[in-house]
């Protein structure tokens, strides 16, 4: 790459600004390397993700990212500069939009999947019967799109094992989400002060609850614990206030409310929370589209995760691979309940997942931006060249 002109990556990505760390991390990564790769964002008119949703300012942003791509990358061909994609799935559907653009052009593309559309489209229409040719024609544009890829980079194991079965060829990597700045320096949190006698229960759960997850299980684990839970939101909207607020009255958990913080002032509540396990919650028929990333906050403190879900995300891999934490399926048998119950409770074995838990985060420290950016390299240069 040393004897042209500075390789040029597109960054496409409706978010793509300072307020989203993940593009200045990856930036900078990028321009870190022995072999400089500049880093341009295609992003919307706005990087502001609050109001989130469907709505007419949205829908405009997304369609701007749609409309700058084919002239950034006209304009970076004109300049005879060696330009490659990358391409975060928002807006959603943009891979596919990247991945005919780059076939028809013969530019190198990269697709960093975060929120799997058009398959979470795909598995809405086949619950219709009028929408299942639907289904089955997004899912033939995503498969053709894909295997235009240069690579696909997953958020998770199950995402990964989908995107595998649709596009055999091409390589697939699995790579969690990394902590913010402020999360990333923190030292392990420590467990709450309490009497000896006290056993009381602690959980924090981070962020909002999205459409992609439930209470139920969570529900009925709370009828299996024999002593008062105390449960912490922390940057929690007011529609996971209500549906929290509804479950506490009827288990009789004290709740405790923080409102959204800034970054720093998240990172320091996360690590004084006191929380015994934090709360990660997945539906099944999410498995392989959506990742919850609220486990990065809890491994950047060394907490254990409670998680219920499906097997497949990181999530689950830190319960299961690591011991750092209870998992517990969606659809729970009365001894899966107890043996969970039981697991929360014990007081050494919460010392036990903590230490795990310890175990955990460095591992997933080895996630960063640097190493990001140069799976990044290797994807859209495999040769060097």
């Amino acid at each position: 790459m040393s004897n042209g002109p500075t390789p040029r990556l597109l960054f496409v990505s409706e978010f793509a600004g300072d307020d989203d760390w993940h593009y200045p991390s990856v930036a900078a990564a990028l321009a870190a390397l022995p072999e400089l790769i500049e880093c341009s964002p295609v992003r919307g008119f706005s990087t502001n993700r609050t109001g989130g949703g469907l709505h007419f300012r949205r829908l405009l942003n997304g369609a701007w990212v749609y409309l700058r791509l084919p002239f950034a990358l006209a304009a970076s061909m004109a300049r005879r500069e060696s330009v490659a994609i990358v391409c975060i799935t928002t807006p959603p559907g943009i891979h596919l939009w990247c991945a005919l653009l780059g076939r028809l052009t013969g530019t190198p593309v990269v697709c960093w999947l975060m929120d799997y559309h058009p398959e979470i489209e795909a598995r809405w229409l086949e619950q219709r019967e009028w929408g299942r040719p639907g289904a089955r024609l997004l899912r033939w544009l995503d498969r053709r799109a894909l295997r235009c890829c240069r690579g696909i980079i997953a958020l998770d194991d199950a995402m990964a094992s989908l995107c595998r079965s649709r596009a055999p060829a091409v390589r697939v990597e699995s790579f969690p989400t990394w902590p913010s700045r402020e999360l990333s320096g923190l030292e392990p949190a420590q467990p709450g002060r309490r009497d000896a006698k006290e056993l009381e229960l602690r959980l924090l759960h981070a962020g909002s609850l999205g459409r992609a997850h439930d209470l139920d299980a969570l529900s009925r684990l709370l009828d299996a614990i024999p002593v008062r839970c105390r449960l912490t939101l922390l940057g929690a909207d007011e529609r996971t206030r209500r549906a929290f607020s509804a479950l506490a009255t009827s288990h009789d958990v004290d709740l405790v409310v923080r409102p959204r913080l800034a970054p720093e002032a998240f990172a320091k509540a996360l690590a004084t929370s006191g929380a015994d396990f934090g709360i990660v919650l997945l539906k099944d028929r999410y498995a392989g589209l959506v990742s919850p990333s609220k486990f990065t906050a809890y491994a950047a403190a060394a907490i254990p995760v409670l998680t219920i879900g499906p097997p497949g995300t990181t999530a689950h891999r830190l319960a299961a691979e690591f011991g750092a934490g209870v998992h517990l399926p969606n659809d729970p048998g009365n001894d899966e309940l107890v043996r969970a119950a039981e697991q929360l409770m014990d007081p050494a074995a919460r010392t036990t997942f903590r230490s795990r838990a310890v175990e955990a985060r460095d591992w997933l420290r080895r996630y960063d931006a640097e190493a990001f950016a140069a799976l990044l390299a290797d994807m859209v240069h495999p040769d060097g060249a």
